[in-house]
């Protein structure tokens, strides 16, 4: 066996070497690049479902906001109508009654106000 060493001693070392970077190659093509790939693939998933869901947080929170505002063009007109009823003499019982009967035009401006303040909504919030 000394002599067997002795006299192939650099063959030995060739096939220890080839042995070394052909393991070496395996662990990295069979163990380690699956595991980096799947692991890029997991945040590339991750980062999809944050844009997703920060998208559909910003749509909704939109959709709220147009709410809000075609909410507050509506309370608008309410009250601008219910001052109109006021200013003609009307006691606040007929107005919640419904009995307030404003002229055409009046009622015409006051829807025409509404109108406009809902377009300006959804320019702002589409």
């Amino acid at each position: 066996m000394k002599n067997f060493i002795k006299g192939n001693w650099f063959k030995l070392i060739i096939v220890i070497v080839l042995l070394v970077v052909g393991s070496s190659a395996i662990y990295y093509y069979f163990v380690f690049r699956p595991q980096q790939d799947e692991a890029a693939l997991q945040q590339q998933t991750s980062t999809q479902t944050q844009v997703e869901a920060q998208a559909a947080a910003q749509a909704t929170a939109k959709k709220q906001q147009l709410k809000n505002c075609v909410d507050a063009a509506h309370q608008e007109y309410v009250d601008q109508g219910q001052s109109k009823c006021e200013a003609a003499g009307y006691t606040q019982a007929q107005i919640d009654n419904k009995q307030c009967l404003l002229p055409h035009e009046v009622r015409q401006a006051l829807l025409q106000n509404q109108n406009d303040a809902e377009t300006l909504c959804a320019t702002l919030y589409k």
